[in-house]
């Protein structure tokens, strides 16, 4: 009896240790835990640098310039209107933009203004400036990269650079581009054509 006493009493000395071995059993999820991942960064695009604006219509975009006075430069040579008419040949395909004067655009003395400032020369803005500072030449004077001018109207002048070979190049219109014409057209016939050289590009003999 006593020994049956102690065997039971064994037992349930046990029993709490057993009990206490399984609550320390280490917890096992039936599914793997997703790990928080960190979400990317958002790529940083750069954003394109704003085009520049556009050149105002009208005066505003014309340098301040006396109407009457000459172009600056000193005294030069056929090497600067030859830069100047390869300079403008290069900006065919160009569109017309009315008061544009640089690649973006041009107008007819915008082209002019253009291609004579990438020769190093500074000459005025408009057609009718240009007219006033430069001197009638005959046409068998004239050199590439002297200016042609028409008629347009009887307050209005047209102008262009002269290639050579009875030929041209100038801005026509809205809606056109830089093109090469010819003198000799019946157009530009009926409309008082003068061809001319800037006066600063005239050499005192």
């Amino acid at each position: 009896m006593f020994q049956r006493s102690a065997v039971v009493r064994t037992g349930l000395m046990c029993l709490p240790l057993m009990l206490g071995a399984c609550s320390v059993t280490p917890y096992r999820p039936t599914q793997p835990i997703e790990r928080a991942v960190p979400a990317p960064a958002a790529e940083v695009v750069e954003a394109a640098p704003p085009l520049a604006p556009p050149v105002p219509d009208g005066s505003a975009s014309s340098p301040s310039v006396d109407p009457d006075a000459p172009a600056i430069a000193a005294p030069s040579d056929s090497l600067i209107l030859e830069r100047v008419a390869l300079t403008a040949r290069r900006m065919v395909g160009i569109p017309y933009r009315y008061g544009g004067i640089d690649p973006r655009g041009f107008d007819c003395s915008g082209l002019v203004f253009y291609a004579y400032r990438e020769a190093g020369v500074t000459v005025a803005r408009t057609s009718r400036e240009q007219l006033h500072a430069s001197q009638p030449l005959n046409v068998d004077q004239a050199l590439p990269g002297d200016l042609v001018f028409s008629r347009t109207s009887k307050r209005a002048w047209h102008v262009g650079i002269y290639l050579g070979d009875q030929r041209f190049i100038h801005a026509p219109s809205t809606g056109r581009a830089v093109a090469i014409e010819r003198l000799d057209d019946e157009y530009y016939l009926r409309h008082r054509i003068q061809i001319r050289r800037l006066d600063a590009l005239i050499i005192d003999p």
